[in-house]
């Protein structure tokens, strides 16, 4: 004979048995046409459902699983709000108010200025130095002598140098305009994050 615990427990496991096949489940077949049915096959679970019960009271709305470019901007989106609070983090570090923001700017607009110029310079003596060797050459042509294949290659140096200098203050410069664009978004960030702080 059973005792009255395990009666108990016996009569608890038939009736959730009975409510969970009393329930119903709709969802939209292959065909868009809604269906109600005490089972939904497997395919068409993610593609979300309802379960109502017996009397067709909804007990439950289970939405379609995410895509897997919904999966792919979640994930995006999930990184780029960590990145903002790191560089957020960065920032409060940095700067205590949007006026420090003004004079990191300054201090570092100063600094590539300053790579500029000594570029320049570098360039200025390059040409003069090109400049030489053109006279050099020309030289030799007005009493009709070959110019030496070493002076044509040392003409062709240099001026590879100098482009590779044009080059590099090219870079500075757009770097410059990048930077100058940088500090005010974190100038403007700074003092969003302040404001926020202090509400």
């Amino acid at each position: 004979m059973k005792s009255g615990k395990q009666l108990v427990c016996i009569v608890v496991f038939m009736t959730a048995g009975w409510t969970a096949a009393a329930n119903l489940y709709r969802y939209t077949d292959q065909n868009g046409t809604l269906v109600l049915e005490s089972m939904i096959p497997p395919e068409f679970v993610s593609k979300g459902y309802e379960i109502l019960n017996e009397q067709g009271q909804v007990l439950k709305v289970v939405p379609p699983a995410p895509s897997a470019e919904e999966l792919a901007k979640k994930k995006a989106e999930q990184e780029r709000l960590e990145m903002q609070s790191a560089r957020d983090a960065e920032l409060m570090k940095l700067y205590r108010s949007p006026e420090d923001v003004d004079r990191a700017k300054a201090s570092w607009m100063s600094r590539l200025d300053v790579e500029i110029k000594l570029k320049r310079n570098q360039l200025t003596i390059r040409q003069t130095e090109l400049d030489e060797l053109r006279s050099q050459a020309a030289s030799l042509e007005r009493v009709n002598k070959p110019i030496p294949e070493a002076l044509l290659q040392q003409m062709q140096e240099v001026q590879s140098l100098m482009e590779a200098i044009n080059v590099d203050i090219q870079k500075v410069e757009a770097r410059k305009v990048e930077d100058e664009k940088q500090f005010e978004l974190d100038k403007q960030r700074v003092a969003e994050l302040i404001k926020n702080k202090q509400k």
